[in-house]
């Protein structure tokens, strides 16, 4: 059962990243069950590390079977029986031990345990995974050195989305040091060129910070990574901030190769984000004021920069949304194009939706197909800008 942010004092970045995968897998597993008999979560870093729960619920793991065994449950009341498979990854002896006791917490589902690096041991994992089952794949270790070359059997696997916890603020500082041996580290999981050059010339202009720039470049340029060598359409990131400092301790990397994917990961990052606030919130007023973490709505905030960052996402999506038509020749679809926008920027579909209605509705855009009633575009629709501004 997932746990409340009461659960998590000191660790509260884990309880944002743990509320988040809450968020999109629960939501994940019930659709992609509606199509696929068989779903596997794999994760290689597992712990459990810093759990302070018998049930688990202050983990990835724990909270990933809770919401596939509630989701075959689900399945099962309307006569349709899915195998659910979960694939456990962990190096430290002590932790493992905990971890050989999941299975029998789970009866439902088919758990495998292994004690070992998760880098050598993915030829096993892959030769462990039915061949057509659908696979969310959960990368989050404790450090940032990892080989992604050698992962690629697990990228590339048909059928499979991927979580990366890319560790920026590691990465950040790493990225400077001339030290041969981090040097090969950093080349060994970014596969992109230039992008130590990118951060070398990095200038802010007008109001950013060298700190955003510079996270700009590195998280794309893993994204890209993560993208060529999985053959992944859309990749997204959201960032998980320290809790008291206006500074990102790491970015959770999404990819996925159908639009359904984005369209839940987005939903569930902006869930997320905005709990993220309030958690810090809390945390701020608790050290302020030396006390235990006290209820404390966003209502009370003075003001919201989560609102002020998604107003800036909206904004640029919908600026990102007109030249992507205006690239296309002939008219795109509606279809071809929210996904897109969807991977780009951190906006649901459902508020980019309400953005081409309004342009519509202004005269800036046109929809030759939208039909009397319809208060939304449809997936087959063509769009033209036609007008400029």
């Amino acid at each position: 059962m997932a746990l409340g942010p009461e659960h998590y004092s000191g660790r509260e970045q884990a309880y944002v990243k743990h509320f988040l995968l809450k968020q999109y897998f629960s939501d994940l597993i019930h659709k992609i069950s509606s199509s696929y008999g068989e779903v596997i979560y794999v994760d290689g870093f597992s712990g459990p590390w810093q759990s302070e729960q018998d049930d688990l619920g202050d983990t990835s793991f724990g909270i990933a079977l809770d919401a596939m065994r509630s989701a075959k449950a689900a399945w099962r009341k309307k006569g349709r029986n899915v195998q659910m498979y979960a694939l456990l990854v962990e190096r430290n002896k002590k932790s493992f031990q905990a971890l050989e006791k999941v299975p029998e917490k789970y009866p439902e589902i088919k758990v495998q345990t292994y004690n070992g690096e998760f880098v050598p041991l993915v030829s096993q994992l892959s030769s462990d995974m039915p061949k057509n089952a659908f696979a969310f794949i959960f990368i989050d270790p404790k450090g940032w050195r990892i080989d992604i070359e050698s992962v690629v059997p697990l990228l590339r696997r048909p059928n499979t989305e991927v979580l990366f916890n890319f560790m920026f603020d590691f990465i950040n500082r790493a990225a400077s040091m001339t030290d041969p041996a981090i040097v090969e580290g950093l080349n060994s999981l970014i596969k992109t060129d230039n992008w130590r050059q990118r951060l070398a010339t990095a200038q802010p202009e007008g109001a950013q910070k060298l700190a955003d720039v510079r996270k700009a470049i590195l998280v794309d340029a893993f994204s890209q990574t993560l993208a060529k060598l999985g053959g992944y359409s859309f990749v997204a990131e959201t960032p998980i901030f320290k809790p008291l400092a206006d500074r990102t301790l790491y970015s959770l990397i999404y990819a996925t190769r159908k639009p359904p994917g984005i369209e839940v990961f987005r939903r569930a990052q902006l869930k997320a984000l905005r709990e993220q606030e309030v958690v810090r919130a809390n945390k701020r007023q608790a050290t302020k004021s030396g006390a235990q973490i006290e209820a404390f709505l966003p209502s009370e905030m003075s003001a919201s920069e989560t609102e002020a960052y998604l107003e800036f996402e909206r904004i640029s999506a919908e600026r990102y949304f007109i030249e992507l038509i205006n690239e296309h020749t002939p008219a795109p679809t509606y279809g071809e194009l929210w996904p897109k926008v969807l991977a780009k920027h951190a906006i649901t579909r459902k508020d980019l939706n309400s953005i081409a209605a309004s342009l519509k509705a202004d005269g800036r855009l046109t929809f030759p197909d939208w039909t009397r009633g319809k208060r939304v575009p449809e997936d087959g629709w063509q769009v033209v800008v036609t007008k400029r501004g």
